[in-house]
């Protein structure tokens, strides 16, 4: 009987390398039926645990219990690897963003509190004349579309995307997920979170020209995912399909935006203008934007 892999998150990861680990089903003590807790046991050390699961040994009597929660099951060691890397890959871009969220937060406060906000009578007037769009945020720059990546100069633990790109990204970032990556599309819209900032995912549209992400950066990006798709053998990628990804990726992060960065609609006028603004959108994400260098 073939072994299996469980991805675990531990309740309590003080003094460990990482709240992931892999245990065979071995290791399992107790699991509920009915959710996805779990009781297992270690090893005391770190380094050790990979060799042990790689060998499938059985639980010594020193290990210790660990109250955890069962993210996925798969049938191979290599698999379970990639799934971990993947799940602290996450969590890397997911502690960025909310860092840059609670930085323009606190700015936002710092302007607001002296702001003497309009009455709701004064809102409603006046509310079809603002924008439809959220609001531009800051570092928008509506005359150079390089304001929407994350890292516009080279720096320390950064690497160029593509040679003579000036697309610039976190070295350690680009490796792992291009490791985890299985398709094309994966590791576009991954690395799209390493090229651009969130606030230019969330704020960038197809239907403006001086809304649009840096068509060189999404250029060096199609070449990259083609050099890496060409290496492990994956299907040519079509410029209609790459397109694709990029405005999903651009649609799922619009749908995650934070409620502060909305206009909420007061009044008829300006429901139906975005109404209407929303179907040129549909309309518009279908046209090809970004060609290639080559085409």
């Amino acid at each position: 009987m073939s072994t299996r892999y469980n991805i675990v998150k531990l309740t309590y990861s003080k003094g460990r390398a990482s709240k992931y680990t892999i245990v065979p089903e071995s290791w399992m003590v107790i699991r509920h039926s009915t959710d996805k807790r779990a009781v297992i046991v270690l090893p005391a050390e770190d380094a050790s645990i990979e060799d042990c699961v790689k060998k499938n040994e059985k639980p010594a009597a020193d290990w210790k219990r660990h109250l955890c929660d069962v993210l996925a099951v798969t049938d191979t060691f290599d698999d379970a690897v990639i799934a971990v890397l993947q799940y602290e890959t996450d969590d890397l871009l997911t502690k960025d963003d909310e860092g840059n969220t609670h930085q323009d937060s606190e700015t936002t406060e710092e302007n607001s509190s002296s702001i003497e906000l309009p009455s709701l009578e004064e809102y409603s007037e006046n509310s079809a004349a603002k924008y439809i769009y959220p609001k531009p945020p800051p570092g928008f720059d509506e005359n150079d579309t390089r304001w929407t990546l994350r890292h516009r100069q080279p720096g320390p633990g950064l690497v160029e995307l593509v040679v003579n790109s000036k697309v610039f990204v976190e070295e350690k970032k680009l490796q792992a997920f291009t490791e985890i990556a299985g398709t094309s599309k994966y590791l576009t819209q991954t690395l799209m979170d390493l090229i651009f900032k969130r606030e230019a995912l969330s704020f960038c549209t197809y239907s403006q020209k001086k809304y649009r992400l840096d068509s060189p950066a999404l250029n060096a990006l199609l070449d990259y995912v083609k050099r890496v798709a060409s290496v492990n053998g994956w299907e040519e990628i079509d410029i209609i399909d790459f397109n694709d990804w990029v405005g999903q990726k651009m649609k799922n992060t619009k749908r995650n935006l934070p409620a502060s960065y909305n206009i909420a609609p007061r009044n008829r006028v300006e429901l139906m203008k975005r109404r209407i603004q929303a179907r040129w959108d549909n309309i518009e994400d279908g046209i090809t934007l970004y060609k290639s260098n080559n085409s």
